[in-house]
């Protein structure tokens, strides 16, 4: 016997098909996978390796303008405690037209060369670097950051196991010594790289500092992103990319512009994620299941994905307005995500403020910028246009010494 109309389920609609596979999208890359590959993390044992080996090294520090760093950054390098005749630091000063070049040389140590190259940008600048290294093992950090004396031995550590191709370090700043929703987020995702980790390998690296077999390297072209696309190169060779949170890193103090405006910012990030799609089409190979097993499926969940999450962000809106008349759970829906995107623009509008409440009502805009970011540098990509800018520039804090 037919029910009767009003009796009747509703109608699952293109709409409804919508709203709940872009819900279950969005909560898939932010809880589903993290939690997967905890659970799965916990089934096998942290792996421990000895820090006495101690190959040769090649540090490789890639600049351009910058004079108010380099000098601090040098001496962090040289002071750090490897064997002094097993580490070396090649400086590639990429059409630096402050005193870059200038500090490197008034450093005095016959373990720092530099490259005093012609603007190019990163990737060329890098290649013409790695070729002027000696080393067993490349270890690429940025002009800007520093580590404690161990860093290096934690760093090249893993490499005493063979099928160790590369190694992540890890990044902390400011906001990991306070308390609250930054230090909760930079725990959960610290958990989540040593459980992928503990699987096989991490999904890339921080370009603040990261290290690389030397005979895996392969010539960067100049569009590409290389904290991405070098690592990824132990793991097209069938290598891991394992992550060493005892190599810290740190931003030096007084570096950063922290008064950059929100548009440089922004085009900065844009940049980034059409630099770093533009390598993972270099190496899509990673993404073929049959030949990579778990971690093809892990570089789709956690990294490819996140950058596409704004189209299902963006399906959410429509889908729950036109499902509202079904229930009161579609309508509230519809109008957090009004607000919530709401308080994005009218933070983004207004000038920055020092205050817990707006820390909070920062919220929402810190959460929208990425994916706004890679819905502009994904239109530019499929456009043919790319990267606006593959040289990178320093923004540097006023006075910075």
């Amino acid at each position: 016997m037919t029910a009767p109309a009003h009796e009747r389920a509703p109608a699952r609609t293109p709409a409804w098909w919508v709203f709940w596979a872009s819900l279950a999208s969005v909560g898939y890359a932010y809880v589903g996978f993290p939690v997967i590959a905890v659970l799965r993390g916990l089934l096998r044992r942290e792996e421990r390796y000895d820090d006495a080996a101690t190959p040769t090294v090649s540090v490789v520090i890639s600049a351009h303008n910058e004079g108010a760093v380099i000098s601090r950054k040098l001496e962090n390098v040289l002071a750090l405690d490897y064997p002094r005749d097993r580490l070396a630091v090649v400086v590639a000063s990429d059409g630096s037209t402050d005193d870059t070049a200038a500090r490197v040389l008034a450093a005095g140590s016959d373990r720092v060369r530099l490259l005093d190259l012609p603007r190019r940008g990163k990737g060329p600048t890098l290649n013409d670097a790695v070729a002027a290294s000696p080393g067993e093992i490349l270890v690429f950090t940025d002009a800007d950051v520093v580590t404690p004396p161990d860093a290096m031995r934690q760093l090249v550590a893993p490499f005493a196991d063979p099928r160790v191709g590369a190694v992540a370090a890890e990044k902390r700043d400011r906001d990991h010594g306070g308390t609250g929703a930054a230090r909760a987020s930079w725990r959960a995702r610290r958990t989540v790289r040593r459980m992928l980790s503990r699987l096989g390998s991490v999904s890339g690296a921080q370009g603040h500092l990261y290290a690389l077999r030397r005979e895996l390297y392969r010539p960067l072209p100049p569009d590409v992103v290389d904290d991405f696309a070098i690592p990824a190169r132990a793991l097209v060779a069938g290598r891991r990319l394992v992550y060493a949170p005892g190599a810290v890193v740190s931003p030096l103090p007084g570096a950063f512009a922290a008064d950059a405006s929100r548009t440089v910012q922004f085009r900065r990030r844009v940049r980034l994620t059409a630099l770093w799609l533009r390598a993972v089409w270099g190496v899509r190979e990673l993404l073929n299941p049959l030949r990579h097993g778990f971690f093809a499926f892990q570089l789709l969940s956690h990294k490819l994905l996140r950058r596409l999450l704004f189209v299902p962000l963006i399906a959410l809106v429509p889908a729950s307005a036109a499902l509202r008349h079904r229930g009161r759970f579609y309508g509230a829906a519809m109008v957090a995500q009004l607000a919530f995107h709401g308080v994005a623009l009218v933070v983004a509008a207004l000038p920055r403020r020092r205050s817990r409440a707006w820390r909070v009502l920062r919220a929402p805009y810190r959460f929208d910028v990425p994916h706004a970011a890679a819905a502009v540098a994904l239109g530019r990509l499929a456009r043919g246009r790319g990267a606006d800018d593959t040289a990178w520039k320093p923004q540097r804090a006023r006075g910075a010494p």
